[in-house]
């Protein structure tokens, strides 16, 4: 056989053995794809591509900031009700976390409404969520329900005087210390000119400046105009006003104008309702 033939037969083997290998790469690629789409239907596991559907979806890194603004404190690394910070932050903002399986229309197309059920020592609250007016707020509000953070929480800070009167929640450290209110991010403000600060009214809570609101909430029991334009208005408690009432009744330490009650009511658990 000449030199040349081998190199022929050399080139033709080369080529099969390519081939060969690239139709297996592409039928090993088909199976695998295959397989995630199992995975992937039916269940909560569907949920993150539903959020293409979605106009409002933000993705969490362009809806937080991640670096703390001025006067805030890291994170404490444990809750005062035994939650892990660091795991609670990855669950939410983590590849097909939370924030990704949240969304405002079903997989149809069709807008939701969104319920937060609040299962407290004293009582239930139901609250209405205003994802059209705070889309980043309600998500994370969701998002920090789904994954237990306010479970044993209490309402830290209860103020009741004739001109204002109001709940608070969500501390990580239980204690409404300024300067801790978040697991590791802040949102930014969502203000709407049109909400208002009713009786009844849930709204994010910060200190001076707007970037600082994370994840405490209130809840005013009465009209508070001074609020209006300043808070990111996020949802209205429509059943079970009467347990906010309660909760607020509570001793505090400082009567003369506000503090963390002496026994404060907890959060048992939160409940994400919605409704197509």
């Amino acid at each position: 056989m000449t030199a040349h033939a081998r190199l022929r037969i050399s080139l033709l083997i080369c080529s099969t053995a390519w081939f060969s290998l690239l139709g297996c790469s592409r039928s090993n690629g088909a199976k695998s794809n295959n397989t995630s789409a199992s995975k992937n239907s039916g269940g909560s596991k569907d949920e993150p591509s539903r959020v293409s559907n979605d106009p409002s979806f933000v993705p969490f890194a362009e809806a937080v900031r991640l670096d703390p603004p001025d006067g805030e404190n890291r994170p404490p690394d444990v809750t005062v009700n035994g939650k892990v910070t660091g795991k609670l932050f990855e669950q939410i903002s983590g590849k097909g976390g939370l924030w990704e399986q949240v969304s405002f229309v079903s997989a149809q197309g069709k807008p939701l409404t969104y319920f937060a059920l609040v299962k407290t020592d004293a009582g239930d609250m139901k609250i209405e969520l205003f994802h059209q007016a705070a889309p980043n707020h309600v998500r994370s509000f969701i998002c920090l329900a789904r994954a237990g953070y306010f479970d044993g929480l209490p309402f830290h800070q209860s103020i009741r005087r004739d001109d204002f009167s109001y709940l608070e929640n969500g501390c990580p450290k239980g204690t409404g210390e300024i300067g801790y209110g978040s697991i590791g991010y802040w949102l930014k403000p969502e203000i709407s000119t049109k909400l208002k600060h009713e009786e009844g009214t849930v709204g994010a809570w910060h200190a001076e400046e707007l970037e600082r609101a994370a994840c405490r909430f209130f809840i005013t029991l009465a009209k508070t105009e001074s609020y209006d334009g300043n808070y990111s208005i996020f949802g209205k408690v429509v059943h079970g006003l009467d347990v906010a009432h309660t909760i607020n009744k509570r001793p505090i330490q400082d009567e003369q104008y506000k503090g963390p009650p002496q026994e404060p009511y907890r959060i048992r658990q939160v409940l994400i309702e919605q409704i197509e």
